[in-house]
């Protein structure tokens, strides 16, 4: 090959370089994370940046226009990050150092769930699923599902499109409340869970301690409130430093029934005293829970409880029938 030739050979792959490694820019990703630093940053901006442009889409001082340029802004940010692949990388580094099929496997066996030999196993939702550790239970019948499928045992699906029909006797959603984006659609998610769930059945939810300290609209009681909103009764209660484990119960129609003549019974009690001496009506009054939280909490939109520097957390939760 002549010097011509060789020169207009290197000059091609020359431009050939360049332009692949323009490419590789362009489509350049964030490398895998391996430390849980780089896993609680991703974390924190997901959140941060979902939540955003959820409020932009229900922004009504807002023309679509300007909806449509800053939605494109702070998605071109989720992309930076990764968006949702590298929020579920960020979630298995993260449930490495937390178990909450851990929890559920110790709570079941507590309250003498946990199927005998020859018995059927529990019919289970995994909500959220990232991993295989209910999935590889021999006792428990799992589905798992998810927005993003990471493992062929998951089904990718969104839980709000699943059709309610008493199936399944514990429901896990373990990281997953805190991730959905308006108020409202956690209310949504909660009641649905109670729905999913047979008489006696057991929901187990697992979000960030922060979410109940750091919210100005959130408290625990208040958390524990909304549980009970739509039916649940608490159960068990576990803290890390990090993560709030809580386990809910379906009440038996037993249950139900009793609860019921019991209310009939407070009510009956409530109007004879109204007709009774002064006295009577004020102990009557005194032995009443004064300090229950009552319904209107739950309206939308959510009430500042608390403000504050640390009140950073935008996690709240309210009911269409509050």
């Amino acid at each position: 090959m002549s010097d011509a030739a060789n020169a207009a050979s290197s000059k091609k792959k020359g431009k050939k370089r360049k332009v692949y490694q323009s490419l590789t820019k362009v489509m350049a990703v964030p490398p895998p994370m391996k430390s849980r630093k780089k896993a609680r940053e991703v974390t924190s901006q997901f959140h941060v940046l979902t939540h955003n442009i959820d409020a932009i889409k229900q922004d009504t001082s807002k023309n679509e226009r300007q909806k449509k340029a800053e939605i494109a802004e702070l998605e071109k940010k989720l992309d930076e990050i990764g968006g949702r692949k590298a929020y579920q990388e960020a979630s298995v580094i993260s449930t490495k150092h937390f178990r909450s099929s851990k929890f559920v496997f110790q709570t079941l066996t507590k309250l003498g769930m946990r199927p005998k030999k020859g018995e059927p196993p529990l019919p289970l939702l995994e909500v959220g699923a990232i991993n295989r550790q209910l999935l590889s239970c021999p006792w428990l019948q799992t589905r798992a599902i998810d927005l993003m499928q990471r493992d062929e045992g998951i089904e990718c699906i969104d839980f709000f499109d699943i059709t309610p029909e008493q199936k399944y006797r514990v429901l896990v959603c373990s990281m997953v409340l805190n991730c959905v984006p308006d108020a409202r659609k956690r209310g949504d998610m909660i009641r649905m869970s109670f729905q999913h769930l047979q008489p006696g059945g057991l929901y187990f939810v697992m979000i960030p301690l922060l979410c109940l300290t750091h919210s100005p609209y959130m408290t625990d009681d208040l958390f524990m409130a909304a549980l009970r909103h739509v039916g649940f009764e608490i159960v068990e209660r576990k803290d890390t430093p990090k993560i709030a484990f809580v386990c809910a119960r379906v009440p038996s129609k037993e249950e139900e029934e009793k609860k019921a003549i019991r209310a009939a019974q407070i009510e009956q009690k409530s109007q004879s005293s109204s007709s009774s001496t002064h006295t009577s009506s004020t102990s009557s009054t005194s032995s009443a829970p004064s300090k229950s939280i009552p319904v209107s909490a739950f309206r939308y939109p959510p009430k500042v409880i608390a403000r504050g520097k640390n009140k950073t957390r935008d996690f709240a939760i309210c009911f269409d029938d509050a």
